[in-house]
C-alpha cells in the first residue's frame, strides 16, 4: 500500500500521511471518524494520501513502524508524514495523538494545520 501511494502522491504533488493504529483502540477510532470529518477530510485530501496501517495491539506492522521511527512507542494513533522520496517530514513521536478522544474536532484540525502544515512544501 505505501509504495502505491508513494506512485499517487508522486503523480499528484501530495505528502504520504500513515496512519497507524489498532480498531481495539478508541482513540484510534476517534481519530479516524475526525478524518472522514467533510472538512478535515478536505484539508487531507488537498495534502496527502493517506495510508492506514494496523498495528493490531503492538503485533502487526511493526516493521513498518520501525522503518519511521517507531512513532507507536508512545501511544497510539500514531501519524508519519512522508515526502515522495519516503523521507520523514514529520512524526508524532511523543504519543502527541494518544488520547485523541479528548480533542473535539475543531482541536484536531487546529493542531494539523499549526503542527504539520508549515513543514508543507
Amino acid at each position: 500500500d505505501i509504495a502505491d501511494a508513494m506512485k499517487l502522491a508522486d503523480e499528484s504533488k501530495k505528502y504520504i500521511l500513515l496512519t497507524m493504529g489498532g480498531n481495539w483502540c478508541p482513540d484510534c477510532r476517534t481519530l479516524g471518524e475526525y478524518f472522514t470529518r467533510e472538512d478535515i477530510k478536505d484539508w487531507l485530501d488537498q495534502r496527502f494520501i493517506v495510508v492506514p496501517v494496523d498495528v493490531g495491539e503492538w503485533d502487526k506492522n511493526l516493521d513498518i513502524a520501525e522503518r519511521y521511527g517507531n512513532p507507536i512507542s508512545e501511544g497510539i494513533p500514531a501519524l508519519v508524514v512522508l515526502d515522495t522520496n519516503e523521507e520523514i517530514v514529520f512524526a508524532t513521536l511523543a504519543g502527541e495523538l494518544a488520547t485523541a478522544r479528548s480533542l473535539s474536532g475543531e482541536d484536531l484540525i487546529e493542531w494539523l494545520k499549526i503542527k504539520i502544515e508549515p513543514l508543507l512544501n
